[in-house]
């Protein structure tokens, strides 16, 4: 079972889907029809039993490019809720803004934090399998700023992360 098929929130979208919007659209409609910023994420599957709170997904094979992973889909890194404005957690609690239920994803693994002017901020949250951005550990509590097209990694499950048009200008590039 492909928990991303059946069970993902409404909002993961394919990527696929984002590749044939930027065919027929302009970078500015494009960022007003997908603002913000996301996570490209590869496909997973889902051990346990679907009805367990506790499942978890394995990857395939870790350390691959979620960008060449024909089940990728996009992540909005977003608030879901009012708790702690400003704060986007990332984990594999089904109540965090981000959900990645990955094995080697802690529960509260990593947070977002959005800038007072703009941008955002990535942190670990002292996760047990640590974050790191393109290949360098994130020490605890200390934030790092990613920046279009890193890599970011969650325990052993890479993403990459993009802005409107950051994305859209990669999705435009051949083999993109």
């Amino acid at each position: 079972m492909n928990i991303w098929k059946d069970e993902k929130p409404a909002s993961y979208l394919p990527l696929a889907e984002y590749a044939a919007n930027v065919r027929t659209v302009s970078r500015e409609e494009f960022a007003r029809l997908r603002p913000g910023p996301v996570l490209v994420v590869g496909g997973a599957t889902l051990i346990g039993n679907p009805r367990d709170d506790f499942m978890t997904l394995s990857t395939p094979a870790l350390h691959l490019d979620p960008l060449h992973d024909p089940n990728a889909f996009v992540v909005p890194v977003v608030k879901r809720s009012d708790t702690f404005p400003g704060i986007v957690w990332v984990g594999r609690d089904r109540p965090c803004d981000v959900w990645l239920p990955v094995q080697s994803v802690s529960k509260l693994h990593a947070q977002f934090v959005v800038k007072p002017g703009g941008g955002m901020e990535l942190m670990d949250a002292g996760s047990k399998n640590g974050t790191f951005l393109n290949g360098k550990k994130l020490v605890d509590k200390k934030p790092a700023a990613p920046v279009e097209g890193d890599l970011i990694r969650f325990g052993h499950y890479d993403v990459r992360f993009f802005g409107p048009a950051g994305l859209w200008e990669f999705l435009r590039q051949p083999g993109g």
